[in-house]
């Protein structure tokens, strides 16, 4: 990262913490959205994901929560940042605002980051449960492509809000979703043991065994 790449992100940075300290609202909303968050998904860490750059400006990303009790064997990350009065998230067909997650094994740094990218695509474009999104262009890895699924709801501001898994999934299933369906798909990843997990290693189930 060159100096002046690093200068500009301790800007955005400081002015991140001068709005938070001046803006009640968005204090407010931060808080209620947590606590939302949390008694569907237990304690977050102490430490949120923040974005150097906020998402309502050019290349901002949204802040990240991260749930290390959620499930057994992973730890859950859930953007924080795209529901509340403010937000200018497009509906999905399903709920008017939704958060993104993403559940992973292991600590691994590229999947808090992957949803905290994927957030301000939300606001371009909806992003709906049962849909594919291809990923073959991203890089080496087994996974070929994001399934979106529902993974619970919850109340802020007055209306109810989504929170929309990102399930990574191999181009023979994201085939398969093609052709069955993607409830069939999802039922088969969670009869595998794959489901809610994204491991960019996996093999492709058959026939429901992964």
């Amino acid at each position: 990262m060159t100096r002046l790449a690093k200068r500009l992100l301790a800007f955005f940075a400081a002015i991140r913490r001068v709005v938070r300290s001046t803006d009640p609202e968005a204090d407010w909303v931060w808080i209620e959205r947590r606590a939302a968050l949390e008694h569907l998904f237990g304690p977050a860490s102490d430490r949120p994901l923040h974005a150097a750059i906020p998402l309502h400006l050019p290349g901002g990303q949204a802040d990240v929560l991260t749930f290390e009790s959620h499930i057994v064997g992973g730890r859950l990350y859930v953007t924080a940042g795209l529901t509340g009065p403010t937000s200018t998230q497009l509906p999905n067909g399903r709920w008017t605002q939704y958060e993104l997650a993403i559940c992973q094994r292991e600590d691994a740094v590229w999947a808090p980051t992957a949803i905290a990218h994927l957030a301000s695509r939300s606001l371009r474009a909806p992003l709906r449960p049962g849909e594919t999104m291809d990923l073959r262009s991203a890089g080496e890895s087994a996974i070929a492509a994001l399934l979106f699924a529902e993974y619970g709801s919850f109340r802020l501001a007055g209306r109810t809000c989504g929170v929309l898994l990102c399930l990574g999934i191999t181009a023979d299933e994201m085939a398969e979703c093609l052709e069955l369906g993607s409830t069939v798909v999802l039922e088969r990843l969670r009869g595998s043991g794959v489901y809610p997990f994204t491991d960019l290693d996996r093999d492709s189930f058959s026939g429901g065994a992964a």
